[in-house]
């Protein structure tokens, strides 16, 4: 199985690197369409409200619920944090691949109509991290990783400075 098999010095087999990269693939593109949703609701803040409570509750609701009814048909055995069952219970090698989402990182931004918020989605496998996935739908920007990998921004690697890191 993906990540818990991994052989000494952390290489994949071919299967499991077949299997990450679908699983990428998938988010990258669940990503994009979340923040296709999401520009629906994009800077319709009550601008007579410091942070208007009822859009943001709105629009999550209905992108949350987007996410999780895209994972749960692709893939019906994974799970979503938060989603269902008591998520306390999720221990080491009992539950499989599990799904953490944030539909409006940023939501203050979001509902101001300021372009610096996006959607955040990671997939882990018995709490070891497959991949994240960040889009930033006003600014079309996308970055991605996959455990041990590049980081990509826009298609284009990018490295963090070796202090970024240990922080």
């Amino acid at each position: 199985s993906l990540i818990g098999s991994r052989k000494k010095g952390g290489y994949m087999t071919k299967r499991e690197n077949c299997e990450a990269h679908e699983f990428l693939e998938f988010a990258e593109n669940l990503a994009k369409q979340t923040g296709e949703l999401a520009l629906k609701y994009y800077g319709r803040g009550d601008p007579q409200l410091k942070f208007d409570e009822s859009l943001v509750t709105e629009a999550e609701l209905a992108i949350r619920e987007f996410i999780r009814t895209s994972v749960t048909d692709r893939y019906p055995e994974h799970h979503l944090m938060g989603e269902g069952d008591d998520q306390t219970a999720y221990r080491h090698g009992e539950r499989g691949f599990q799904w953490i989402a944030d539909p409006m990182d940023g939501s203050a931004n979001f509902q101001a109509g300021i372009p610096i918020w996006g959607v955040s989605l990671a997939l882990f496998k018995n709490f070891w991290p497959i991949l994240g996935v960040f889009y930033m739908p006003v600014t079309g920007d996308l970055y991605k990783a996959l455990a041990g990998r590049k980081l990509m921004a826009n298609e284009k690697t990018i490295t963090l400075e070796p202090e970024v890191v240990a922080n």
